[in-house]
């Protein structure tokens, strides 16, 4: 599949909340935000019900976000276990 996995650091936005997240690497921009959407879609079935990363810190208990902003498609994950769901699925 398509993606890169970062891991955050304290350079990172969301790295307080969020320890990894996923990006998708197509070349073209349709494909690209197709995919991000499916992967969000995927991320609310499973995770249950997410949120934008900058409010992150208003719930206590988030699994995941995305961030949109600035031409960016960000699936965040708070753990390895998280992540290792996300790649199961779709690596």
């Amino acid at each position: 599949m398509d993606m890169k996995i970062t891991v955050m650091d304290k350079r990172h936005k969301g790295k307080l909340w969020f320890s990894f997240y996923v990006t998708p690497t197509m070349t073209s921009v349709r494909p690209k935000v197709d995919m991000f959407i499916i992967w969000r879609e995927w991320c609310f079935e499973t995770f249950g019900l997410g949120i934008e990363r900058d409010l992150a810190h208003h719930r206590e208990d988030v699994k995941w976000a995305w961030h949109t902003e600035d031409g960016l498609l960000r699936i965040y994950f708070k753990s390895q276990k998280e992540l290792n769901w996300f790649k199961m699925k779709w690596l």
